[in-house]
């Protein structure tokens, strides 16, 4: 018998999209699945669309009385889960049927404890569908950036679950977590296909581009908290330490990003020489034009251009 694999889920007013969603989890070719799903607090109809599965057997679902954060409700999630794998994908996103077979094969194939792919993307007042661009497979450099494995294509097995799990609560967005883990500890791989359809829609702040200053600002204020988070496991492993100077210059050219005061980012940028690395000095002509002229200067340029 094929192992069974979990698809875990954190809802929160989603009520548009959720029903699609899990569907898209139930109607994968790879037949033995399971879908755990938590609602996070929501105060929409959720809870009446949850409803709609009490029979299916392949459902469990749970519910916060009062929201905790992505995190803890994928954490949730995660322990209601009892598959021999784990598959994460976002509650206003949408599988290919295809995902999780093509996936587990290629998990088996190549050895890997986590496989991710590639995705389409629509805006919700669309139906057309945009490929991504070429995706790189991420280093222990780059990966301390930010990350470029996206959660909803995730297939990973037990082995680094148990090290994954429980995802810092406080934390407010999962996949880069999971991902700096993988490229780290674990053997990971990309198999280079579509396998989710992502929705862009007025709640999303990463791939909306309708306002490029605040959706940025927004993404890099959660970075904050990544950064301590990924230093602590860092500095805990001496043959990892030398990777803390890049993290740490990482952080200050995002606190540049983040200021609206000259002398603060003046002091960010004489602050980030402690930490040049061969692999950081390539960023500094953008960070003396940040230093000097500030994000929001630079983001309304940027806007003039696209327009």
């Amino acid at each position: 018998m094929i192992p069974k694999i979990s698809f875990i889920i954190a809802t929160y007013n989603n009520e548009l999209f959720l029903k699609k969603c899990i569907d898209s989890c139930l109607n994968q070719t790879y037949e033995n699945i399971e879908v755990c799903i938590t609602d996070d607090g929501s105060n929409d109809s959720t809870s009446n669309i949850l409803e709609l599965y009490d029979d299916d057997t392949r459902i469990k679902f749970s519910s916060f009385k009062q929201n905790k954060g992505i995190c803890s409700a994928l954490n949730n999630s995660y322990k209601m889960a009892s598959g021999k794998y784990i598959a994460i994908i976002d509650s206003d996103d949408i599988n290919y049927d295809d995902r999780i077979e093509r996936q587990y094969r290629h998990l088996k194939k190549t050895n890997s404890d986590l496989v991710y792919s590639n995705f389409d993307y629509f805006y919700d007042n669309s139906k057309t569908l945009i490929k991504n661009k070429k995706l790189k497979e991420p280093n222990k450099v780059s990966i301390l950036f930010d990350n470029s494995i996206s959660g909803g294509s995730m297939l990973f097995n037990r082995k680094m679950s148990s090290k994954v799990f429980p995802i810092p609560d406080d934390l407010e967005f999962s996949d880069w977590w999971i991902a700096f883990q993988a490229v780290y500890f674990f053997n990971f791989s990309l198999i280079d296909f579509p396998s989710f359809k992502y929705r862009i829609h007025k709640n999303n702040t990463s791939g909306n581009n309708d306002n490029f200053f605040q959706n940025k600002r927004k993404n890099l204020v959660r970075h904050v908290r990544y950064h301590d988070y990924i230093n602590k496991v860092l500095l805990s492993n001496h043959k990892l330490k030398k990777y803390v100077t890049i993290s740490k210059f990482n952080l200050l050219y995002k606190k540049s990003i983040l200021s609206d005061s000259f002398k603060e980012r003046l002091i960010i940028f004489i602050n980030s020489f402690k930490y040049i690395t061969p692999s950081n000095i390539k960023k500094y002509p953008i960070f003396i034009l940040l230093t000097f002229f500030g994000f929001r200067t630079l983001a309304f340029i940027k806007n003039l251009v696209r327009y």
